[in-house]
Order: structure tokens, then C-alpha cells, then sequence
């Protein structure tokens, strides 16, 4: 339920009056409102820092992540490109070998 003006404007008034009482002016409250807001708001730019800092170094470490793996890709492919090569070269000597053998006898 939303409080009506006229209550907040009261409570408002009867808050400074309590003030007055214990010796604060309105200006004074309206100083140190305004020096809570504040430091509320550099609280608040800190950890909005702190997690775009987290935020960065997340994404960072997802970069070389990627990274790794591409290289472990690269890395697998080329493995499976020389086997290949060797696989092929193999059967080659083993036709030569076989076609000596045949051409021998």
C-alpha cells in the first residue's frame, strides 16, 4: 500500500522535529543525507567494479579455454593427418615388398 503525501509530509516534519530536538539542524541532516547517499552510491559503483572485474577475467579464462582447445584440435587433426601419411606409406612398401616377391619367384 503506497503511503499518502500528506502521511510522508508529516512524518517528515515530525522526523525534524524530533532532530531539532536533539540539537540537529535541518541543514545538517540534509548534509549528512546527502553525504550517505553518497558513499551508498560509491559502495555501489565499487561492486559494480569488482563485478565487471569478474566478469572480465570470466571471459578471459573462457578465451583461453577456447584457445586450448583449438590448439588440441589443430593438434589431434595433424596427428591424424601424419598416421594417414604413414598408413599410406606403409602399404606402399608392403605392395613393393609383395610385388618383389612375386616377381622373384
Amino acid at each position: 500500500m503506497k503511503p499518502k503525501p500528506f502521511s510522508c509530509a508529516l512524518l517528515t516534519i515530525v522526523g525534524l522535529a524530533v532532530l531539532r530536538e536533539h540539537g540537529l539542524s535541518s541543514a545538517q541532516t540534509e548534509e549528512e543525507l546527502v553525504q550517505d547517499q553518497q558513499r551508498r552510491v560509491q559502495e555501489q559503483q565499487q561492486r559494480v567494479q569488482e563485478q565487471q572485474q569478474r566478469v572480465q577475467e570470466q571471459q578471459q579464462q573462457q578465451r583461453q579455454r577456447q584457445q586450448q582447445q583449438q590448439q588440441q584440435q589443430q593438434r589431434q587433426e595433424q596427428q591424424e593427418k601424419q598416421q594417414e601419411h604413414e598408413c599410406y606409406t606403409l602399404k606402399l612398401e608392403e605392395d613393393e615388398l609383395v610385388r618383389r616377391q612375386k616377381s622373384s619367384s
